[in-house]
């Protein structure tokens, strides 16, 4: 998979063009940045700051059942999420969209070597 994101052949690629764009229009006002952080950190805040984004209010028991459906926990099993449509199609296929919930794992499942090599990468993307 990190081959695939280095070359970028994955969707959404190239990765950091396709983040800093949207990174430079984030004072917009019909752009949303949101983190991943952000929301394991205080999910209903960011469900809030997005419900008022979009114009809409919501009550503390709306905000609290949005928070537990849209958890890690429920989105992981939740099939229409976790079942992607090339999962499905490529029976071989072992990349999982919602891994284990937390930042910072790479550190656990990559070597040192890999971290390295993906951050001179990622720098020289950035022209760093």
């Amino acid at each position: 998979m990190m081959e695939a994101f280095m070359a970028n052949s994955t969707i959404y690629a190239p990765f950091h063009s396709h983040v800093l764009d949207f990174w430079s229009m984030r004072h917009e006002e019909n752009v949303l940045f949101l983190t991943y952080e952000e929301m394991k950190k205080d999910l209903p805040a960011v469900i809030a700051k997005t419900a008022k984004f979009m114009g809409k209010s919501l009550t503390e028991d709306q905000i609290t059942r949005l928070s537990h459906h849209l958890s890690f926990d429920s989105m992981k099993k939740n099939k229409s999420i976790s079942e992607t449509p090339l999962k499905r199609s490529v029976p071989f296929f072992k990349y999982k969209l919602l891994r284990k919930g937390e930042s910072g794992t790479f550190k656990k499942e990559m070597t040192p070597e890999l971290i390295e090599r993906f951050d001179k990468w990622s720098l020289d993307q950035l022209g760093l």
